[in-house]
């Protein structure tokens, strides 16, 4: 296959329909195991009260990654 070509039609077997209530709750449960995969180990995010942390805001377009200060971040995004 080349590049700007089209390739052969298929049939999607499997996956939710669009609108679909199971939609959201799976993307959740995707988006969750990645990202603490990802930071598993660093010591990142906004300290809770209760001694957790936030470390990371998850949206369908986009991830929003939180420390306490720049230079943490700056150092977390450069490990």
């Amino acid at each position: 296959m080349w590049m700007g070509s089209v390739g052969d039609c298929f049939t999607v077997m499997t996956g939710v329909r669009p609108g679909c209530i199971l939609s959201p709750q799976l993307f959740v449960l995707v988006i969750d195991w990645i990202m603490r995969k990802a930071l598993a180990g660093l010591d990142v995010g906004l300290e809770w009260t209760n001694g957790e942390r936030l470390c990371d805001l998850d949206y369908a377009e986009d991830i929003v990654l939180l420390d306490s200060s720049i230079e943490r971040m700056q150092k977390w995004c450069r490990t």
